[in-house]
């Protein structure tokens, strides 16, 4: 309908994926860390969730990551150091 192939699609997606497949594997270790309580462990995850795929997204230009970044910096121009 729309002239948008199978194909096509999943090279727009595969990239964003795999950035997230990679970024899930270190979240998810952190599960295992003897000793810390759950809240801890909780902020540490969303803390490193949130590092990496901003490091990644930009390393790799993802042009989902860049959009948003666009937004976000369009709103609040005092992030653009943290983006």
């Amino acid at each position: 309908l729309i002239g948008y192939s199978v194909r096509e699609q999943l090279a727009d997606i595969i990239p964003s994926f795999l950035v997230a497949l990679l970024i899930a594997v270190p979240v998810y270790a952190l599960r295992f860390v003897p000793g810390l309580p759950q809240p801890v462990i909780l902020v540490m995850q969303v803390s490193l969730l949130l590092v990496l795929t901003v490091l990644l997204a930009k390393r790799l230009r993802l042009q989902g990551y860049i959009e948003i970044r666009n937004i976000v910096l369009g709103k609040l121009p005092s992030l653009k150091r943290w983006l």
